[in-house]
């Protein structure tokens, strides 16, 4: 719960795991959009986003 999203991505693409999210923001340079235009490559694991977690 305490790992940076940068840490959670690098952790995801080493070991080959797609990441599941509804936060997916640009607050801080670790955030999760910001390391994923820093980091993403076609190569990449995809990241997968919730539009709305509370819609029925």
């Amino acid at each position: 719960m305490d790992a940076s999203d940068r840490l959670v991505w690098c952790y995801a693409q080493e070991n080959q795991m797609m990441i599941l999210t509804a936060n997916r923001n640009m607050k801080g340079d670790d955030s999760l959009e910001e390391v994923m235009r820093e980091e993403n490559t076609a190569d990449s694991f995809p990241v997968l986003t919730i539009a709305d977690i509370d819609r029925p």
